[in-house]
């Protein structure tokens, strides 16, 4: 009786440490994982990254990298389209100058100059293979000649809408702003000349802007015509000439 008591005092005090251990560590939780859990929701959040984003501004999540833009070519059929309206207007202009009634001084000298810059842009205008590269010779001649007929064609058409003085001129410097027009909005205020060349040295402004000019280039045109028809072919121009001459 005296052996089993003591055996049964040994098992006892084998299982005191159970029982007086402290509370919350019981199902299988240890110092350092309460440690974790007391830890505040913030810096948890914040050690964990974000996969496939990369910096944020602004508060816009942009991709950690993205693929450059790939600069396209111009259509053909754009290219064509472009090509076709030079032409017509190549065409009425040498109308224009056949007539006897409009004169030389400033209409047929100012067609004569556009001419050369009209059928510079048809030239440059022309499609290049596909075998050439962007960086070719060929595809950065052709933005240039572009470049310099596009300037001619904004220079000429605001120009001619003033000085021109008869009314077959004032009407084609009408059509042009009008062609212009349509292009724009169909292209949604987009130049149809800049984007074949994919390039352009004029001063930037919003294409808003650009079309609101062509509609003041038309109004302008139309303008002139009606005072024409109110005080004579060629006002005031003309009627300033006589003056000049008879003095």
């Amino acid at each position: 009786f005296r052996d089993s008591f003591w055996e049964i005092f040994d098992m006892a005090q084998a299982e005191a440490p159970l029982e007086n251990a402290p509370q919350g560590t019981s199902c299988g939780l240890n110092v350092e994982q309460d440690a974790q859990l007391s830890k505040p929701t913030e810096e948890v959040v914040s050690n964990v990254e974000p996969e496939g984003l990369g910096d944020v501004e602004d508060g816009l999540q942009t991709p950690a990298q993205e693929a450059p833009l790939r600069r396209r070519r111009p259509s053909k059929k754009m290219a064509f389209l472009l090509i076709g309206a030079v032409l017509f207007f190549i065409a009425l202009e040498l109308w224009i100058m056949s007539l006897p009634q409009v004169p030389w001084l400033l209409d047929k000298i100012y067609f004569a100059i556009a001419l050369v810059f009209q059928l510079l842009m048809v030239f440059a205008s022309c499609p290049l293979p596909r075998s050439l590269g962007e960086g070719s010779w060929a595809v950065r001649l052709r933005s240039k000649l572009l470049d310099i007929a596009h300037w001619a064609f904004v220079v000429m058409s605001f120009g001619g809408a003033i000085l021109l003085r008869a009314p077959e001129s004032l009407a084609f410097t009408a059509g042009i702003a009008a062609a212009s027009l349509g292009f724009r909005f169909s292209m949604r205020n987009r130049c149809i000349i800049t984007q074949v060349a994919q390039a352009s040295s004029l001063p930037r402004i919003s294409g808003k802007g650009v079309t609101n000019f062509f509609l003041a280039l038309l109004i302008l045109s139309v303008a002139r015509l009606l005072l024409q028809w109110a005080f004579g072919r060629g006002f005031p121009w003309d009627q300033i000439f006589k003056a000049i001459s008879h003095h």
